[in-house]
């Protein structure tokens, strides 16, 4: 892998996780109506678009079946993360076992 490949992972993690705990911190309580006139919700759109597009590159250079459960696996980790921190979601037992399951599976996935 190499930096650039790493770099583009990185920024795809973070900018889609950003963007799914912001997209819900927009749409808490309102209908699509309303949440549309949001200029948040837009910037959180945005951003999910460009991380879409770093998806496509990521899948280009990587095998599909390592890429695709490890980026999904990082970013389920950081939307809790986020979701928990700045959205105050309740952090549980079982979540918290789930969120260390998901990280030995992509420890698993990412061995050589």
């Amino acid at each position: 892998m190499t930096s650039r490949t790493i770099a583009a992972f990185v920024a795809y993690a973070l900018i889609s996780s950003a963007s799914l705990v912001l997209m819900r911190s927009q749409l808490a309580g309102l209908s699509l109506a309303n949440a549309v006139l949001r200029p948040l919700a837009w910037a959180a759109v945005c951003g999910y678009g460009a991380s879409y597009l770093l998806w496509l590159y990521l899948i280009s250079k990587l095998p599909l079946s390592v890429i695709y459960p490890v980026s999904f696996g990082v970013v389920m980790l950081l939307v809790y993360g986020g979701a928990v921190a700045l959205l105050h979601e309740q952090i549980s037992a079982v979540r918290i076992v789930g969120a260390v399951c998901i990280l030995v599976g992509v420890s698993i996935l990412t061995m050589p």
